[in-house]
């Protein structure tokens, strides 16, 4: 793309009926590709040397970030304080990593040198070298019949370089009327996890980044059932998956559709580590009920279960909602990752930690309602934490 085609590109009138601020994405994308390519042209020699090894460092980061060895638990830490005091403790026999190649990516990798296992808690630091190729695509006439009409107001995600050049271009075909197609395909994790012996991890969620042709990630199984808790070590099975998204624009009308492949799975073994964990145990009384609130505080999560005396009575409204407000010694404020009612006599949390373990606990149990107003009435029943010894 030369110096003048991004001003010849009318974004605005590409995508007529595309809300302003995706408008506004496209155009700050044109402009940064137009200044990248004047910025090649006037620098010096010297700066273009400086740039060059720039460069270098970026792609020897992303790219060979499983070969260099960088630590997703460290990457992670300004996003995640609670990563940063674990990191240290992370490093773990490589498992064997899947590997592939492919005829459009090139050689794929899927790594993982990198986990923390507490006895409860379970996070996998991942890499994916080259986990999204975008090439053209023209459908024939039966798989254009399976593609699914897109609103015109729509547009794909943009997550690479290669993407957001293909909505450049599809906003030329939009102003010219012409035909153009695109398939993106991407590696990714499934979203559950299971051990040899069939287990369901749970829900996983995490951190995930892309570095100029790689993915850094970090798996968190804040769901870890109970038969996995409290081993030596445990042998997860991480399924790797291959999405295909195809896109037509046939000079009106843009068509898509998805497809998905299993790949072979990542085989992941992790220690326990020797991390500490506390106890805390403390009473109160909920909306008149007498309860019982018992907490498993590990340096990561803290696993929190209130007991009813009785059935909890609720209001008339159905949203209402609850929630722990905790504390650490420094008055650290801890969030709540997840509450799930076990029964009407009991509520369960995960609470993120801050990668130390808690010496002391304070707060309260909250409860919401939301209210005709619009707005939630809130109540707060303070929570008398002890650390058991």
């Amino acid at each position: 793309m030369n110096e003048r085609e991004t001003d010849a590109l009318d974004l605005r009138g590409a995508f007529p009926d595309v809300p302003q601020d995706c408008r506004d994405a496209l155009l700050r994308a044109a402009r940064s590709a137009e200044e990248e390519q004047k910025m090649r042209i006037k620098k010096t020699p010297v700066r273009v040397v400086v740039i060059a090894a720039l460069i270098l460092v970026l792609t020897m980061t992303a790219a060979a970030a499983a070969a260099l060895g960088l630590n997703p638990f460290a990457w992670f830490s300004d996003r995640r304080p609670e990563y940063r005091d674990i990191a240290d403790h992370t490093a773990i026999a490589p498992a064997d990593p899947v590997v592939w190649t492919d005829e459009r990516a090139g050689s794929v990798a899927v790594t993982c040198e990198y986990a923390y296992y507490d006895g409860s808690s379970l996070l996998l630091g991942c890499t994916v070298t080259n986990d999204i190729y975008v090439e053209d695509y023209v459908p024939t006439d039966a798989e254009l019949r399976a593609m699914q009409h897109m609103e015109r107001n729509l547009l794909p995600m943009a997550e690479t370089e290669q993407e957001q050049r293909m909505l450049l271009r599809l906003g030329q075909a939009r102003q010219n009327g012409e035909s153009l197609g695109w398939a993106v395909y991407q590696v990714y994790f499934a979203d559950h996890s299971d051990s040899l012996t069939g287990i369901d991890l749970g829900r996983s969620g995490g951190e995930e980044e892309r570095l100029d042709g790689a993915l850094i990630a970090i798996r968190d199984y804040w769901e870890l059932p109970s038969e996995m808790w409290n081993q030596k070590e445990i042998t997860v099975r991480v399924p790797i998956r291959q999405s295909v998204q195809r896109y037509y624009f046939d000079g009106e009308t843009l068509y898509h559709r998805m497809e998905g492949t299993e790949l072979a799975p990542l085989i992941v073994t992790v220690p326990c580590t020797d991390a500490a964990l506390r106890r805390f145990t403390g009473e109160t009384a909920i909306r008149g009920v007498p309860a019982r609130v018992s907490i498993m505080a590990t340096a990561v999560r803290l696993f929190a279960t209130v007991d009813f005396a009785e059935e909890m009575p609720r209001p008339e409204e159905d949203a209402i909602w609850c929630d722990l407000a905790l504390y650490d010694e420094n008055g650290n404020m801890l969030t709540t990752d997840s509450c799930r009612w076990q029964s009407d006599r009991c509520v369960f949390f995960t609470v993120n930690g801050t990668g130390q373990v808690p010496e002391a606990l304070e707060g309260s149990f909250v409860v919401g309602v939301p209210m005709p107003s619009g707005e939630d009435q809130t109540e707060e029943y303070p929570l008398h934490m002890e650390a058991e010894h």
